[in-house]
């Protein structure tokens, strides 16, 4: 990652979209990434139209300029037109029975399992791991020090097998069929046990991933790579995206993670909103944090991400993951994407007994929408060179703050100490990267138990 901490320009809101085309990033950026998910979606819905709300103006959903309402025969249909909504799940009929409002999905061993154990996907999916499970083996993922030398020794690794790698692509490519229409992405998450693996671990198999892909015929333009936002996580994904793999960086909880991947020039990251709420639950449970003004906890976090990147004109687009009710949806609507689980894409969904009744969503979020300190200079450019550990903090702990300007770390211990000094995000990332690879061994098994004609 880059080795300086700079302040760049900050740019009047009301002017940085409609100038953004002619702004030219310091870092590389992937080919595909203008080609993977607009802003909004760029579909439009019979009888759908925009209102005046209290508070804001007039305006096209498509424009990224202003706040404004938009009606449509459903939440969803609505939703969709002021943010990329993607399918949190494998269930393939239910992918299929929301596509017209869909731009993308998510496909990953937790998914497909989670959609294989249930009765509601029927047998499309069931299909694809029985051919696939013959072949498997069943394999624990190989899991690494964060503190491993990059450039250290060769390491073996067992890491997800080849078919349940194999069975994750098959999905994926069963997903671009069914969001055709709309050209929808597919993010395809890369074995997390190499989330701390040396950086070229980790891009050899993305490219890996990517050929097979490629070999079944589906454009790279139409795939992202799901990495965990670690430091050798992130230090791949620089390299991937001047590759032209663009990279979805997941299991993100910490400004730390934020300021990292956008240095590194990510397409996406992934902030987990369901589960940033669910540890402040556990931990505290007063009502500021789980339901304040703002929203809960792991929606104001996706506010600060997204006020960061759009004040500091980061191109990296924000994704609202781990969605867990409609209300954090609506609340965080404007914001890049939102990926939704069955259970809330089924509800903004659901029509009323009224076909004439149109649904409303107000947009909350963006770019024109973030507050800027009033004291902010927008002509100074002067370069930050305090890189001292309490600077650091306060940039990344204070979550009243944001950043109007582009923020770097100097190196990995500056990031991980960073990271860990949030709590929340030191268990969070830990956690998560251990359930995914619990769910994959879990996968794996299943396989082999029914290419042993055990079920």
């Amino acid at each position: 990652l880059t080795c300086q901490l700079t302040r760049h320009t900050p740019v009047n809101m009301a002017s940085m979209m409609a100038t953004r085309a002619s702004t030219t990033s310091a870092l590389p950026r992937s080919p595909h990434r203008s080609s993977l998910g607009s802003f909004t979606s760029r579909r439009s819905h019979r009888g759908a139209s925009v209102v005046l709300a209290a508070g804001t103006e007039v305006c096209d959903p498509k424009s990224p300029h202003a706040p404004c309402s938009v009606t449509a025969p459903t939440t969803l249909s609505a939703l969709a037109m002021v943010s990329s909504v993607q399918a949190d799940t494998a269930h393939l009929e239910m992918i299929e029975r929301h596509a017209n409002d869909l731009t993308g999905a998510i496909t990953n061993p937790s998914l497909i399992l989670m959609a294989a154990t249930t009765k509601t996907d029927g047998s499309n999916l069931m299909e694809h791991i029985v051919r696939h499970a013959s072949s498997g083996r069943v394999g624990g993922s190989a899991t690494f020090d964060n503190r491993i030398d990059a450039e250290g020794a060769d390491v073996e690794l067992s890491g997800m097998s080849e078919s349940a790698e194999g069975l994750t692509v098959d999905v994926g490519c069963e997903i671009t069929k069914l969001l055709a229409k709309n050209a929808g992405v597919v993010s395809t998450e890369l074995d997390t046990g190499l989330a701390y693996a040396p950086p070229r671990v980790i891009i050899d198999r993305a490219k890996r991933l990517m050929d097979l892909y490629v070999q079944r015929r589906v454009s790279p333009q139409r795939v992202m790579i799901m990495l965990p936002a670690t430091y050798t996580g992130i230090e791949a994904c620089q390299k991937l995206e001047r590759d032209g793999i663009a990279c979805n960086m997941t299991l993100a909880f910490s400004m730390a993670q934020a300021i990292a991947c956008a240095d590194a020039g990510a397409s996406v990251i992934s902030p987990y909103v369901g589960r940033i709420c669910d540890w402040h639950a556990a931990h505290n449970g007063d009502a500021p944090v789980l339901s304040g003004a703002g929203g809960d906890a792991g929606v104001r976090f996706v506010k600060r991400v997204y006020a960061y990147y759009k004040s500091a004109n980061i191109p990296t687009r924000v994704l609202a993951a781990s969605i867990r009710t409609p209300a954090q949806a609506l609340q965080l609507a404007g914001v890049d994407i939102i990926s939704c689980p069955p259970s809330v894409l089924e509800e903004l969904a659901a029509t009323t007994t009224d076909k004439a009744a149109s649904q409303t969503v107000v947009r909350h979020l963006s770019p024109a929408s973030i507050e800027l300190p009033a004291d902010v200079d927008l002509d100074d450019n002067v370069p930050i060179d305090s890189y001292d550990e309490e600077f650091i903090l306060s940039k990344c702990l204070d979550d009243t703050h944001i950043p109007v300007s582009r923020l770097r770390f100097l190196d990995e211990k500056q990031f991980w100490m960073a990271h860990h000094a949030d709590e929340m995000a030191s268990e969070m990332l830990t956690a998560g990267i251990s359930q995914y690879q619990l769910h994959t061994h879990k996968l794996e098994t299943l396989m082999a138990k029914m290419g042993s004609g055990a079920i």
